[in-house]
Order: C-alpha cells, then structure tokens, then sequence
C-alpha cells in the first residue's frame, strides 16, 4: 500500500495519453495523478473536440 506522496517505479519509461471527448476535470486529474505516482509520463489532450475530426 502506498503512502501520501509515495511514488514507485511500476510505469518507468511509460507514457499514457488521454483524450477525452467530454470535460472531465476530475477523471483526468485522477488518471494523470495514478501515473505519476507509478513512475510514468502523461500527455493529455484537454478538449478533444476541438482537435478532432470527428466532432
């Protein structure tokens, strides 16, 4: 179990890109918090519809 502020190595030399389609302050914010705390990098897109196009 992990303590406040504790990171561990599980994700070094990893990258997560989210993109989400809705504004989720939170769920994003809670991703990104998960894999920094794993050791990794995060690249976040954060109004996809904007730079989709699908939208």
């Amino acid at each position: 179990k992990l303590k406040n502020h504790q990171t561990i190595d599980l994700c070094r030399d990893k990258i997560m890109a989210t993109l989400f389609y809705e504004p989720s302050t939170w769920t994003r914010m809670s991703f990104e918090s998960a894999m920094y705390r794993l050791g990794g990098k995060v690249i976040s897109s954060v109004d996809a519809k904007a730079t989709s196009s699908a939208a």
